[in-house]
């Protein structure tokens, strides 16, 4: 699996750098287990945060929190994945 290395800017969250190369803020999952060694902190929707490592964090922070920003200067890997394409055509073109 071929990684690109992206380096985290001020205001940066997963769900952001996972719009940014994915198309989905949703699609965080495989940037988290990429990058196992990160402490993450998470904050829940009644406000409560979880700071848990990547390979200890359990299924339901990893989809039901969001992560908060991260500091500038974190070094992640972020996995190529392949997004099925659209085949969706104009009609004129079918």
């Amino acid at each position: 699996m071929a990684l690109t290395e992206y380096v985290t800017r001020q205001g940066d969250r997963m769900d952001l750098i996972a719009f940014r190369f994915y198309g989905d803020p949703l699609l965080y999952g495989p940037i988290l287990e990429a990058n196992r060694e990160v402490l993450w902190v998470f904050e829940h929707a009644d406000g409560s945060t979880d700071w848990v490592y990547g390979d200890g964090a359990p299924e339901r922070v990893w989809f039901g929190g969001v992560v908060v920003d991260l500091p500038p200067g974190l070094v992640l890997y972020v996995p190529e994945l392949e997004l099925p394409q659209s085949k969706v055509v104009p009609p004129w073109m079918s």
